[in-house]
């Protein structure tokens, strides 16, 4: 497939995405929506009976409850047919229906891609497809608010609470200071660092070979700059470090402990001080092995990459960062690890 094609369908991909979450959070809405309504009218009606049955039984009934109890069974009245006439709960399934769709229309854009990476055959009639499919939705699906479309195209709206998470613009506050300063003690500190774990389709996980050390494997990671989030310093690290960008990258976990290893006293320098101390986080790789560019910038940092299984990668890096990769074998292993399959 050549680049343009490519950059096409890239594009393509990435508003199929904005597509699916605008819907799925249109429906998220409406679900709210239908409970804030719904919730009081329950509410409401139970105290208008408890209370009408207790005035029928009492022989001295007070015009003012009366009235009260009334007038509450009018705004029960009120809401309920608000609630009917909105259709809250028949407008989420539809949107909800809609993100599915462009969800499963993504999938097909994401095999493609994989699929024809180095084959050219088929390649336009399987575009035109795709159109045609896409076409097809978008004249079933309902309109999203432009409120809403502006905040998916900007990034500030994900699908899931999760993926909110990882794209939090708001600074974090952790327990100790991990902003990048001038460090005046090196082998007294330890630089605040953020590291990412990226799994293929196979749970194999993205290695790197260092470029100034032969046979020196790791992953992803790299130093925190002052005021900035960890979640946007991953991305940033990740997309420097090896040409992946977010489009490409879809969060699965966070690890929930800070992570830390210590060097050597030969190999402290100012830049990393006595050693660092990593947020972690794993991602699943949604793009193709084209995509993977280490070569970047003036000064690439890596010689090689390559697939491979957690615990082959964490038999030959470093020794000191063996402990970490098998904290996260363990935090992260329902994501790494093959599962059975149903007989």
């Amino acid at each position: 497939m050549d680049a343009d094609r490519k950059k096409l369908l890239k594009k393509w991909r990435s508003n199929l995405k904005d597509s699916q979450i605008a819907h799925y959070r249109t429906a998220e809405k409406f679900k709210r929506l239908n409970y804030y309504l719904g919730i009081p009218v329950i509410a409401f009606s139970v105290f208008v009976s408890s209370n009408m049955f207790s005035e029928l039984q009492s022989d001295q009934s007070s015009t003012r409850v009366e009235v009260g109890i009334g007038l509450v069974g009018v705004l029960a009245a009120i809401l309920a047919s608000i609630q009917t006439f909105l259709r809250f709960p028949e407008r989420a399934e539809i949107h909800r229906s809609m993100g599915v769709k462009f969800s499963l229309l993504k999938k097909d854009v994401d095999k493609f891609l994989a699929l024809h990476a180095e084959d050219n055959s088929g390649v336009d009639e399987g575009i035109e497809e795709i159109k045609s499919k896409w076409d097809e939705i978008v004249t079933e699906a309902p309109t999203v608010s432009n409120k809403l479309w502006s905040k998916v195209k900007s990034g500030s709206v994900h699908a899931s609470p999760l993926q909110s998470l990882f794209n939090r613009r708001t600074p974090e506050k952790p327990e100790v200071e991990l902003k990048s300063v001038e460090i005046k003690r090196p082998d007294n500190l330890f630089r605040g660092n953020v590291a990412g774990m990226i799994i293929n389709k196979k749970h194999e996980v993205l290695a790197l070979e260092r470029a100034d050390i032969e046979g020196a494997w790791q992953m992803p990671q790299g130093g925190l700059k002052e005021g900035e989030a960890t979640r946007d310093a991953v991305f940033r690290e990740i997309e420097e470090e090896t040409g992946i960008g977010r489009d490409d990258l879809n969060p699965l976990a966070e690890h929930p402990d800070w992570l830390a290893y210590e060097l050597s006293e030969k190999d402290r320098i100012g830049k990393h001080g006595r050693g660092q101390v990593q947020k972690w986080f794993l991602f699943e790789f949604t793009g193709t092995d084209a995509d993977i560019q280490i070569e970047k910038g003036d000064h690439p940092e890596f010689r090689a990459w390559r697939w491979m299984s957690l615990p082959e990668l964490t038999e030959i890096v470093a020794s000191f960062r063996k402990p970490i990769y098998e904290k996260l074998g363990q935090s992260f292993s329902k994501y790494i690890q093959p599962q059975p399959k149903a007989d």
